[in-house]
């Protein structure tokens, strides 16, 4: 049986994602409020290319400044300073 896990926390300003994807398996993974590409750089990823079947399913519930990269099996954690939206 395949087995996954997320989690995700923010404090203050500071947006935390872990989990794990399944063997043989990807996923894609939206990493909401980046600031700006420096945030990009640190994070040391490029945005996912999505193929254009999935791309309806993948952007549906994106916000216009998160960034999306697609991950291998294994456990993976993402740390990064997120842009808040004023309220």
């Amino acid at each position: 049986m395949q087995t996954y896990a997320s989690e995700w926390h923010l404090q203050g300003e500071t947006f935390t994602i872990k989990g794990t994807v399944p063997e043989n398996t990807s996923a894609y993974i939206c990493l909401p409020a980046v600031a700006n590409r420096e945030e990009l750089k640190a994070l040391q990823l490029d945005p996912a290319n999505v193929a254009p079947e999935e791309a309806e399913t993948v952007f549906r519930h994106m916000r216009p400044d998160s960034v999306l990269t697609k991950q291998g099996s294994g456990p993976f954690s993402y740390t990064y300073q997120a842009r808040m939206a004023k309220q």
